[in-house]
Formats: structure tokens, sequence, C-alpha cells
């Protein structure tokens, strides 16, 4: 029997572990296991990352950034692309992974399965840049949401709090809103025994996960570093993925800090990944202030 053929599509390079914190990465991971024949759709449409030489030149104004493209003018040409390509390698169905612009305007008969951990109208007033938009934008961005919710067969939400905005901001049938919550994006799930072991007594270990230093609440992983500290406690922070301020939020802590950078090197299948370790010894009495830089191999 023919396996289903399903087209993966995206704003994100599924291929690209730091997408979208490796959520596309192992979700197609997770389709392919299924046994569906799988095929990322529209690379061509990825944004490229810009030579050092081009952004050295951006950055002392020898070449100017690009005017922002209409919305509904890049979704039409988006869909265009993604059309011309389904023409030419039909697939039975479409996974659409946090792109309801790309397919809102794409020309095709085959269902389309729409996932997203938010709708636009939730993301208004939540986050800052998209409540900044100016009101034409916005309109338009909405409109491209309320297309593409229209027109799929299954609507796929990580939470009830996205999904009822589906169904009470953008009309969607409820029968057609499903809610599974993401995975984990590990390679090696580690046995719950494993998990729940004893940990050797000292120190207290606080690991922060993720990209946006502010918007993720790293200020308040500081905070509670800062607060352990001050009752005696020792504790270390370890920051994955975000670059915290290096100054501004290390002055209100006394000279027994230690902070140390560990910058991993990129490899084929895995951009370079970013691990900040911050550490809070209390019984450390010498002053080691600044950056310690160190190569170490892609454990992905």
């Amino acid at each position: 029997m023919r396996a289903l053929r399903v087209g993966y599509v995206s704003e994100h390079d599924p291929l690209d572990r730091w997408s979208w914190s490796g959520t596309h990465f192992y979700m197609l991971r997770a389709l392919r296991e299924e046994g569906l024949d799988l095929v990322s759709l529209g690379r061509s449409l990825l944004p490229r990352p810009h030579s050092l030489l081009r952004r050295v030149a951006r950055r002392v104004g020898l070449v100017g950034a690009k005017a922002p493209e209409n919305p509904d003018e890049r979704a039409r040409r988006w869909g265009g692309v993604l059309s011309e390509e389904l023409r030419q390698a039909p697939c039975d169905a479409i996974f659409a992974a946090v792109a309801s612009r790309v397919v809102a305007r794409v020309e095709t008969s085959a269902p389309i399965v729409l996932l997203s951990d938010a709708t636009f109208r939730r993301m208004r007033g939540y986050y800052d840049d998209v409540t900044a938009l100016p009101a034409d934008v916005a309109a338009a961005l909405d409109a491209l949401e309320a297309a593409a919710l229209g027109r799929a067969a299954r609507v796929l939400y990580p939470s009830p709090w996205a999904a009822e905005s589906a169904v009470s901001d953008y009309g969607v049938d409820p029968s057609r809103v499903k809610v599974i919550p993401f995975g984990a994006n590990l390679d090696e799930i580690p046995a719950r025994a494993e998990c729940l072991a004893a940990r050797p007594s000292p120190p207290l270990r606080l690991l922060f996960i993720g990209r946006d230093w502010i918007r993720k609440g790293g200020p308040i992983a500081l905070g509670a570093l800062r607060e352990l500290h001050a009752r005696g406690r020792d504790v270390t922070l370890t920051v994955v993925g975000a670059s915290p301020p290096r100054r501004r939020a290390w002055r209100s802590f006394p000279s027994s800090t230690r902070r140390t950078r560990r910058t991993g090197p990129s490899s084929a299948d895995c951009s370079s990944r970013r691990t900040s370790s911050f550490c809070r010894r209390a019984p450390i009495a010498s002053r080691w202030w600044g950056a310690r830089r160190r190569r170490t191999g892609c454990r992905c």
C-alpha cells in the first residue's frame, strides 16, 4: 500500500534544529516515523542568511533595508509558488505548521491541516511587536489568518487558550479544532525513574531555556537566582539559547559571581547553539569576572 504523501509547509526551515526552538525538526521527524511520505514544500521561499559583507554594509549604512512587502501580496506570491510545486508533485494532504500566511492563497484540492500555537488575534496585545503593527498591516494579516482557518480541514493547537480563539474569534467549527500538546524536543527521553531520582545536595541547579531573554522571563530567572543567593543557597543558573545582558544584570551581584560562556560550533544539520552558565556560589571568596570561551563538540 502506498504511503500517504504529505507536504510539510512552514515559514521556517523544518530541517534546522534552531527553527522554532526545534519544534519543526522534531515534528517532521515524528510524522515520518508514522510512516508518512513527507516532503518539505516551499523551500525556495525560506529566508536566506545574508553574507557577512552584506551585514557589515547594512550596519554602516552602505546598503539599505528592503521595503516591507504587503502581507497579501506576499501571501499571493507564496501561494503561487506552492501551487506550482503541488501541480508538479501532487500531495495527498498538506501539513501547514505555523504557516497560515503561506497557505492562505494556495490553489489546491488537497486537505490542509493547520497547526499553530496561537491565532493572530491572540497575539495582538500579547506580543509587543504584533501589537505595534500599523492598522492596515494588522487587518491584512488578520484576513489571511481567517482565510487559512476557513479552508483548513483540521486546525491543531497545543492549548485550549489558542483553540478557543479559533472558534470564538474566527468562527471555526469546533469539530475541526483539536488540542494536541506539543512533545519535548529531545533525541532521547529519559526514564521517569531517572528524572525523579535523588539529586546530590548542593548546588541547587536552575535551568532557563529560551531564545528571547526578556519575553521568555529571563529577568525572572535571574531574580530567582539573586533571591536564592541572598538566602545563602549554593545555586547555579544555566541559560540555554538566549543572550542575557552581559553587565547590567550583574551589577547587583557581589564579587563572588562566576560567569562562564560556552559556544558550540555549527554543523551541517545543526546551526550554532549558545549555552551560558551563570553560577552563584556563596562559598567562593575570590573574584572572577568576565567571560571564558571554549569550543565544544555539537551534541545534537
